[in-house]
């Protein structure tokens, strides 16, 4: 791995606050020009996304999301290629941010002699208190998978291809992410021609699982050309599979605001479904580095087919 990508797992896990997030982007600035590599920040609104490339001629857009998320008590668990599955997993989303909380605001009400109002509003009050720790809490230190692993591939890509490559790409690191999709939002409203019809490749979530999903948009799902060019570039290593969902999928990540894109995670297979755990908790510390070099080669090969 390269030294700027083992400096990011070792001392930039933690990209939460508007501090921590300034201090990633400096140093990586710094880091790629030091490489002989152009990096900027660019501000929308209150979105600050790192763009590596030119936007108005790049043919293929690396994206992953930089910021981080809160550290929560139980781990935000995906299931994003089977309607049941999808389902039930966010059903257990529901019960894990609710039942707690129920149980919490009566045995205080039972113990506490609140008032009045406090009291009879003891329970909403504690749920919206809980969602506001989900999206300004205090963040999680562990982000090895979510998404540490998205921003070291797409610089290992980057620093992997050649100075005429590098001429055909652009890649961006998205703001906000966790907090709704909004860097990549804002930054497809402000070039809508990406949005409608570059290709982007997304990486979230990449490092901790051995089947590597490929979420097509609905501007691809039916492109066979593309999707051959992936799976002949894409090649998995032992124990490792390459797949392109078809039929119902939901993987939601910046991905879903272009209408030719890829959303790139890697999933674990279980008994009834592929699966993503641990994310959002101290055990998110998984970094497996067959992944990413097994999307970096892939994604050089692509790009010289693409």
């Amino acid at each position: 791995m390269h030294h700027v990508c083992e400096k990011i797992l070792e001392k930039y896990q933690l990209r939460n606050t508007k501090k921590q997030k300034q201090r990633f982007r400096t140093f990586l600035i710094d880091q790629l020009e030091n490489e002989g590599i152009h990096a900027e920040e660019e501000r929308i609104k209150r979105h600050v996304n790192v763009v590596i490339g030119n936007p108005q001629k790049a043919e293929v857009f690396l994206t992953a999301h930089y910021d981080t998320c809160a550290l929560l008590p139980f781990p935000n668990y995906v299931i994003p290629n089977d309607f049941m599955g999808f389902v039930l997993s966010q059903l257990l989303m529901v019960i894990a941010l609710i039942v707690p909380i129920v149980i919490l605001g009566n045995v205080l009400a039972m113990l506490i002699s609140f008032p009045e109002f406090i009291d009879r509003n003891l329970t909403t009050l504690l749920l919206l208190v809980e969602c506001a720790w989900v999206y300004y809490g205090v963040g999680n230190p562990h982000t090895a998978n979510d998404n540490t692993s998205g921003v070291i591939t797409v610089i290992s890509i980057l620093l992997a291809l050649s100075n005429d490559q590098r001429e055909k790409v652009c890649v961006v690191l998205f703001d906000n992410e966790e907090k709704g999709l909004l860097g990549s939002k804002a930054f497809s409203k402000k070039y809508p021609d990406v949005r409608a019809s570059k290709i982007v490749l997304n990486f979230d979530c990449v490092s901790d699982g051995d089947t590597f999903f490929f979420f097509p948009s609905k501007g691809v799902e039916k492109d066979t050309l593309l999707e051959n060019i992936i799976l002949t570039s894409y090649v998995p290593d032992d124990g490792k599979e390459v797949r392109i969902n078809h039929g119902f999928g939901y993987y939601p990540s910046d991905n879903n605001r272009f209408k030719k894109s890829y959303g790139i995670c890697a999933l674990k297979k279980g008994l009834a479904f592929y699966s993503m755990g641990r994310i959002h908790t101290w055990r998110d510390t998984v970094f497996e580095e067959k992944n990413i070099k097994i999307l970096i080669d892939g994604t050089v090969r692509f790009i010289q087919q693409a």
